[in-house]
């Protein structure tokens, strides 16, 4: 399994509790939709100033400036929360009460937006997602010193496996969701559409050069939006955090 990568030193890793405050999920929000962006961004002609969304309710105080870690690449950012206010989200849009963030513009995908003030010691930080790849059977994607595999089991199966070095930190088998009147599924791991029911790997970060790691998946479905965030370590089976989920109805099928 991953070593860490060339270049990448031994580092202890922190210990956090999976239980304090580790930030939230946001949705980068831009004026007017951006050439290669994901579906899921959010458009907001109408709350000028604003780069990011979070759906509440969230642990975010309007008039706090918070640092922010963009998964698209872009150095830390600082971003200040809002007063909650209602967008038009999706196909449909729909209503949906958001705290704004505004601060300097990021390229589209996940934010990692901080608690404040920062806990001491974490040296938070976007792990790059490099290949092997994605191939019809296997999906493969290292990051840092995990290694990120999703095996086709059959027509509608994949199991997912997150390793930290040699340890085995998370494992799970997940089936393919067919709503009445979609195409029938062939799951295909080399796809770039997501396939509801199976996850995919949207972003990781780390929050000590040693870890832990939080890993990002998408888990949306045929109308909402939904990512989920584990937290994984070197030693230890992975945990949900559910302060670093973010869901939103998006559209009707």
């Amino acid at each position: 399994m991953g070593n860490g990568g060339p270049g990448r030193e031994e580092a202890t890793e922190l210990a956090v509790d999976a239980s304090t405050p580790l930030g939230v999920l946001a949705l980068p929000a831009f004026a007017t939709r951006p050439a290669e962006a994901p579906f899921w961004v959010a458009i907001t002609p109408d709350a000028p100033g604003t780069v990011a969304v979070v759906p509440t309710p969230a642990a975010l105080v309007p008039g706090t400036a918070y640092t922010a870690i963009p998964a698209g690449g872009d150095a830390p950012v600082t971003l200040t929360a809002g007063a909650p206010i209602t967008i038009k989200y999706g196909c449909d849009d729909t209503p949906l009460e958001v705290i704004p963030l505004t601060g300097a513009a990021v390229t589209p995908g996940l934010i990692w937006v901080l608690p404040s003030p920062l806990p001491a010691g974490w040296k938070p930080a976007r792990i790059p997602l490099t290949g092997p790849g994605h191939a019809r059977e296997l999906s493969r994607i290292v990051a840092g010193p995990l290694d990120i595999r999703q095996l086709r089991k059959d027509k509608t199966h994949a199991v997912l496996l997150v390793h930290v070095g040699d340890h085995l930190a998370h494992q799970e088998e997940n089936e393919a969701y067919l709503m009445n009147g979609a195409d029938p599924i062939d799951l295909d791991l080399s796809e770039d559409d997501h396939t509801p029911g199976i996850p995919t790997l949207e972003a990781v970060f780390e929050l000590g050069s040693g870890g832990p790691y939080l890993v990002v998946f998408d888990r949306s479905g045929y109308e909402g939006v939904a990512f989920e965030t584990l937290l994984v370590g070197h030693k230890r089976a992975a945990r949900t955090i559910e302060s670093l989920g973010l869901g939103a109805y998006y559209c009707a099928f």
